[in-house]
């Protein structure tokens, strides 16, 4: 993260955070769909490109199947057992953020241990979105028998933002304490990670989502995917990401917007919701897997300068 993305980031944030002031959520979906659609969606719509480049013996069959049998078989489990389902979607969301927060500043990227510190940042900043928004889950996840208890367990989480901003900091201090990361970064981290859970206690769970994933997730990993890609000009090989990337786009934008839809407009037993929840799913593993092997190979930050702007 360079200083001028992160002024861009905390710009971004703050007019979409004075829009929801000025208009509440009336405009969720509005908000939503634009933050989704022009960084959200995009920064997972050239996995196929990514995994060839990882892979280059693979054809393009050869990586479309790959990536399909992916997505089957995680749809398969989440259609199957949805509980099992929702908690490895969890856990596999909860690593992908972690490590896209944290891997171009964690010293000893290559480690296990890196690995549970990207995990446990994750856990930390899903659990702080859930926990403070439990009670409207119900609008956008399948109303099933397990994942009811699920919610109701969810809703048992601490809603303090000070909970949250208590334990992040103790996690940051762990890890610069164990030399995984420099102080200067946790103390940035930290200040950006307390002005995203105010943000999660003062507005509604569709926004806040939609501003962590849109603006401070994705827009750095279309950078690095874009990088990964192509040679060209930052601004030209950005463009050219978008462009390849457009089928997967629309795609990906067609299920997640009846899923809103879907939960917040005709019921949340419905069993369409159920179904586009899972085929969300199915997409999302093999993108997390996709980009776990670019991100490992992706060596910036503290790893190679020993700074972080």
């Amino acid at each position: 993260m360079n200083n001028h993305l992160l002024k861009a980031q905390l710009l971004l944030t703050g007019v979409c955070w004075l829009f929801w002031l000025c208009f509440g959520s009336d405009y969720d979906g509005f908000i939503f769909t634009i933050v989704l659609l022009t960084t959200g969606i995009p920064h997972g719509a050239n996995d196929l490109q990514l995994l060839r480049q990882r892979y280059p013996t693979l054809s393009v069959m050869q990586a479309f199947v790959r990536y399909i049998l992916l997505v089957l078989a995680a749809a398969g489990l989440m259609a199957g057992f949805p509980l099992v389902g929702l908690l490895l979607f969890l856990g596999l969301s909860a690593y992908h953020f972690g490590q896209g927060d944290l891997y171009e500043y964690v010293v000893v990227s290559q480690s296990h241990l890196a690995g549970w510190l990207y995990l446990s940042w994750g856990v930390l900043l899903l659990t702080a979105l859930l926990g403070i928004h439990a009670r409207a889950l119900g609008y956008y996840l399948p109303q099933t028998s397990e994942l009811s208890g699920l919610i109701r367990l969810m809703k048992l989480l601490p809603t303090g933002i000070w909970v949250y901003t208590t334990l992040s900091a103790g996690l940051l201090i762990i890890a610069v304490w164990g030399g995984y990361i420099t102080l200067s970064f946790a103390l940035r981290r930290f200040i950006v990670t307390g002005l995203l859970f105010a943000l999660f206690a003062r507005t509604s769970l569709l926004f806040s989502f939609c501003v962590y994933f849109g603006i401070w997730h994705s827009v750095e990993a279309i950078g690095i995917f874009a990088q990964r890609l192509y040679q060209s000009r930052p601004s030209v090989r950005v463009r050219q990401f978008y462009i390849h990337g457009l089928p997967l786009t629309v795609l990906a934008g067609g299920l997640l917007g009846g899923l809103v839809y879907t939960g917040h407009y005709v019921h949340a037993s419905s069993p369409l919701l159920f179904w586009l929840f899972t085929f969300l799913f199915g997409l999302t593993v093999p993108h997390v897997l996709v980009s776990e092997s670019i991100y490992r190979r992706h060596t910036i930050g503290v790893a190679s300068s020993g700074t972080g702007s």
